[in-house]
């Protein structure tokens, strides 16, 4: 059976943390396959300050000696609202050498962040939230 094609982007949402972190690193596992990514990689940070121009920008710099780069974008519900309008209207043109993956723990369907993310691609929304339990 082939792997399905990579999307340019992934959202990973819900509070499940480990779930989360097994998915995040599924998503780098499988985007290693395509090539290296010592020098195609790049983290931010929505807690610790991270800026909207510099994800994007870093989403648009082509891959070095590799197919693809990974962009990760930790803590992506604490964007503030100007760099989430970045990301917004990069999701509608995404970087197709570039695969983004937004980590966020709670995000609702309704924001436009979400919604950009969902309209990549079938299966571009990782569903982490924890299962409820029986009463």
């Amino acid at each position: 059976m082939a792997k399905a094609q990579l999307l340019p982007a992934y959202l990973i949402v819900g509070e499940d943390t480990l779930k989360a972190e097994e998915a995040l690193r599924r998503l780098t596992d499988r985007v290693a396959q395509e090539g290296d990514l010592d020098f195609n990689r790049e983290v931010f940070d929505g807690a610790q300050g991270a800026e909207g121009q510099a994800i994007v920008e870093a989403a648009n710099t082509l891959p070095f000696l590799s197919d693809l780069r990974l962009v990760v974008v930790k803590n992506a519900e604490k964007l503030p609202k100007e760099s989430s309008e970045l990301l917004v209207s990069y999701l509608a043109d995404p970087n197709p050498t570039t695969v983004m993956a937004l980590v966020a723990g709670k995000l609702a369907k309704n924001t436009r962040l979400y919604k950009a993310a969902a309209k990549v691609g079938p299966r571009s929304v990782i569903d982490c939230t924890p299962k409820k339990g029986k009463k």
